[in-house]
């Protein structure tokens, strides 16, 4: 690691610091709030993780020069990605540079707003299988039953074929306990040594998961078809210097990193979506109105999503309030940042979420209100202020995607019931669960009006 400029000051460290442990059991156990207690400490702080120093920027616009303006300099992505490579491979999410943006090059058009649109029947298919089951007065656990809409939309999408229902039933299946184990392997390392029954059934679903995905590209190799799923588009992506495919071992990792990111943050922001709609009537009734006003008594089409309005209002505060809690970075070569100067090799950690509730920049912060998304209200947002899909060079390629995938849901649930919250119940995000609540079981009222 190159050394920092001594003449300038040295980053304050934020009150907490425990000896041999740091501040990792505080971010383990407070998770946002101490991501917002640094944001109201200083621009940059620095917090510890055992006794490795990670830099928490907590600056709008010193962000946009980590993201967008000066990524170069910031284009490494930490240590906790690095640990999730060596089970997800070099994907999308975890490579990095010129590879990164090869690889985003190839995969655009996986993601192009027209293929998105293609999807949504399945969408809707799915989502409106899943919550047919639901019956009034049903206590359902909502974060269990977002998951297995976002799982199966996530694996129809990738594999669409005949030949690919095998590997929709194994993603239902092995994709939570991956995702539960990549989890721990990054936040709690030693752990993932120990021979416990939670890494045993880790181990077994990664080994069925790269099996399931091997026989899918042989298969999809075999067949030549382009199917009208990802999966046929990363097999047909050619680089456009060279002409050359994407490699089989390439394609899984892709295949990987699709699957267990659009399931987590899809399934986050669906679930929260649900907290804040039993929450709250006034929206509840708002976002019924618009979807009677537009689709009448007809199932929710391509056609019909930038008609909602409302609903995409309601949904843009969820993923204000609740996505992506926290991120990181890499130094590649010594900075200065907010007065301060970073070393090549420094981590940077910073909370969109932190930032999003940051009252210099958001009015009344924490209420949950749709309609600041008005246009005009929208405008006084900074740009570099609203990063629920991340910004600059690595911001997520299934942005569009995961927006289209949250309307159809939400369109289809609530032409159809409403959500209660169970009395008495508290609800409160997991760091341990990346954000996702504690627990969200929820009422299921038939829709009588």
């Amino acid at each position: 690691m190159v050394a920092a400029d001594r003449t300038k000051p040295e980053v304050p460290v934020l009150p907490g610091r425990l000896p041999i442990a740091g501040h990792a059991p505080l971010l383990m156990s407070q998770g946002l709030r101490l991501m917002e207690r640094a944001r109201d400490t200083a621009p940059v702080v620095r917090i510890y993780l055992g006794r490795k120093p990670v830099h928490v920027v907590n600056d709008a616009d010193l962000l946009r020069r980590v993201l967008v303006t000066d990524a170069s300099a910031f284009a490494g992505k930490g240590p906790l990605v690095e640990k999730a490579k060596l089970v997800l491979g070099n994907g999308i999410s975890c490579s990095t540079g010129d590879f990164n943006h090869r690889q985003r090059r190839l995969m655009q058009p996986a993601f192009h707003k027209e293929r998105v649109a293609g999807y949504v029947d399945v969408m809707r298919a799915i989502a409106g299988e899943r919550i047919a089951r639901w019956r009034d007065g049903d206590r359902v656990v909502m974060e269990q039953e977002m998951r297995e809409i976002a799982l199966t939309v996530a694996a129809k999408a990738l594999f669409a074929s005949d030949i690919g229902r095998e590997a929709v039933e194994e993603f239902r299946t092995s994709i939570p306990i991956a995702v539960s184990g990549v989890a721990v392997r990054t936040m709690m390392p030693a752990l993932a040594a120990l021979p416990t029954p939670g890494n045993r059934r880790f181990d077994r679903a990664l080994f069925r998961l790269h099996q399931i995905i091997d026989r899918m590209i042989q298969a999809y190799r075999r067949d030549g078809v382009d199917h009208g799923d990802v999966l046929s588009m990363l097999l047909a992506a050619r680089d456009e210097e060279t002409g050359e495919p994407m490699p089989d071992q390439q394609v899984h990792a892709e295949v990987m990193t699709i699957a267990t990111a659009a399931t987590e943050t899809t399934n986050g922001a669906l679930v929260w979506a649900a907290y804040e709609l039993g929450q709250r009537e006034d929206v509840e009734r708002r976002l019924y109105e618009e979807l009677t006003d537009v689709l009448s008594d007809r199932p929710v089409t391509a056609a019909d999503l930038p008609k909602l309005e409302y609903t995409r209002r309601f949904l843009t505060e969820v993923l204000r309030l609740y996505a992506m809690w926290v991120l990181t970075r890499q130094t590649t070569r010594a900075v200065e940042l907010g007065g301060y100067a970073l070393p090549a090799g420094a981590t940077i950690m910073f909370s969109p979420q932190a930032i999003h509730r940051d009252p210099r920049i958001y009015r009344d912060p924490l209420r949950f209100d749709p309609d600041r998304w008005l246009p005009e209200r929208a405008a006084e947002v900074p740009r570099n202020a609203f990063l629920p899909f991340g910004s600059g060079r690595y911001i997520c390629i299934g942005e569009q995607f995961a927006m289209t995938e949250m309307l159809v849901v939400f369109a289809t649930l609530v032409r159809r019931l409403r959500l209660r919250p169970v009395p008495g119940h508290v609800v409160k995000p997991s760091v341990a669960k990346g954000g996702l609540p504690n627990s969200l079981p929820m009422v299921v009222e038939s829709r009588r009006t």
